[in-house]
C-alpha cells in the first residue's frame, strides 16, 4: 500500500515543486498558494487555486475505495491540481473531449495481466492522449515492457512510499517515464526483433537505457555517468542499431533487452 509517512511535511515547499513541474509540460509557471479546498464541479475535487494556476486534471482509476481515496487525497495537497475519483475506466469513456484528464493512474492490482493490457489498449484506442501510469502491487519486467508498448508512462506499486509515488506523478507530467528499479531486469536470452537475432548491450549501454527508461535528458545521463554528450549520443545511436529501433521511445518500450557482456 502507499503510504503517507512524510506527507505534509514541508508542504508549501512541496506545492511549488510539483507545479513547476506540472507546469513545464505546458510551459506555463505556477507559484505558491495556500492549502487545498475541496470544492466540486464536472466530478473533481480540486486542491486550491491562485489567479493564473493553469489546473492539472488527474484522473485516478481504481477499484479499491481506499486507495483511491488515499491516492486522490496524496495529491490534492498541491495547488492547481484537480482529482476525478473513478472506479471503472468506463466512467472515463463516459466524459466528453471537453473533460479529459491530463493524467491517468489506472489501477491494474486487482486485476488480471491481460485485462490490465486491455484497458490500455481501450484508452488509446479511445483517443486518450494524456499521460498515464499504471498502479501495480508488483512489477514484473514483461507487463512492464507491455503497458509501455501500448502506451503507458509510467509503473508505480502500490509498496512505494508517498514520496516515491509523488515523484512519478511529476516526473511522468514533465514528460518523463518511470519504471521502478525491479521493473527494468533484462531477461537472459538475445533480443528478437523482425525475426533476427540483435546484438548484444554492454554494460554501459544497460546502464544509458536504465537512465532513459527514468526519463532523464542526454545531459544529465552524461553527468550521472561521467560522460560527454556526445559520447552519450553515440551510445544511443550503437543501441538503436543492435536492438532494430529507430527512436528513444521505441528503446524504453523493448519488449527485452540483450544480455551484457560480462
Amino acid at each position: 500500500m502507499i503510504t503517507l509517512r512524510g506527507v505534509g511535511q514541508d508542504e508549501t515547499e512541496q506545492k511549488a515543486d510539483f507545479l513547476h513541474l506540472t507546469a513545464s509540460s505546458i510551459s506555463a509557471s505556477i507559484g505558491d498558494s495556500p492549502g487545498p479546498e475541496h470544492g466540486t464541479g464536472n466530478g473533481a475535487d480540486r486542491g486550491s487555486k491562485v489567479p493564473g494556476d493553469t489546473a492539472c486534471l488527474v484522473a485516478v482509476v481504481e477499484t479499491r475505495s481506499l486507495l483511491r481515496d488515499c491516492i486522490s487525497q496524496l495529491l490534492l495537497k498541491y495547488s492547481g491540481v484537480s482529482v476525478k475519483r473513478c472506479v471503472t475506466i468506463g466512467e472515463l469513456l463516459l466524459d466528453g473531449p471537453d473533460h479529459r484528464p491530463d493524467l491517468i493512474i489506472l489501477g491494474a492490482a486487482n486485476k488480471s495481466r491481460q485485462e490490465a493490457l486491455d484497458e490500455i489498449s481501450i484508452l488509446r484506442e479511445s483517443d486518450f492522449t494524456c499521460r498515464l501510469i499504471i498502479l501495480t502491487d508488483s512489477c514484473d519486467p514483461s507487463f512492464v515492457a507491455d503497458a509501455l508498448r501500448l502506451g503507458a508512462q509510467g509503473i508505480v506499486t502500490t509498496s512505494s512510499s508517498a514520496d516515491v509515488a509523488v515523484e512519478a506523478f511529476r516526473l511522468v507530467m514533465a514528460g518523463g517515464t518511470f519504471i521502478p528499479t525491479e521493473g527494468l531486469a533484462a531477461t537472459s536470452r538475445p533480443l528478437h526483433m523482425n525475426g533476427k537475432t540483435q546484438g548484444q548491450l554492454t554494460a554501459r549501454e544497460e546502464q544509458i537505457i536504465t537512465l532513459l527508461r527514468c526519463g532523464k535528458p542526454n545531459k544529465q545521463i552524461a553527468r550521472e555517468l561521467g560522460l560527454s554528450e556526445g559520447t552519450v549520443k553515440v551510445h544511443l545511436h550503437n543501441i538503436m542499431k543492435k536492438c532494430g529501433v529507430a527512436n528513444r521511445t521505441q528503446i524504453i518500450a523493448l519488449p527485452s533487452l540483450p544480455k551484457f557482456h560480462s
